[in-house]
């Protein structure tokens, strides 16, 4: 029961993030444009952009991936394998 109750609160919430970004001519874009990577949510883009501030805090792409964490490199203590 709990399960249903949480599941229905998770798609309110959905509802009210799509109304909120189709309220926003420039922040649909944002979102248009970010989920046009396939497998990238609205919900998904929504965070993206709302934790980088719109973006306003990412400087280049480096920057971005490296913030979302697909610039992983592995480190090891002692001889590397190349």
């Amino acid at each position: 029961m709990q399960v249903k109750t949480i599941d229905k609160q998770i798609a309110n919430c959905k509802k009210q993030i799509t109304a909120i970004i189709e309220k926003d001519k420039e922040l649909s874009k944002k979102v248009a444009y970010i989920t046009s990577i396939k497998g990238v949510s609205t919900i998904t883009a929504a965070i993206v952009i709302g934790e980088t501030n719109g973006f306003a805090l990412i400087n280049n792409v480096k920057q971005l991936v490296s913030y979302v964490g697909y610039d992983v490199k592995e480190k090891q203590s002692g001889k590397q394998n190349r």
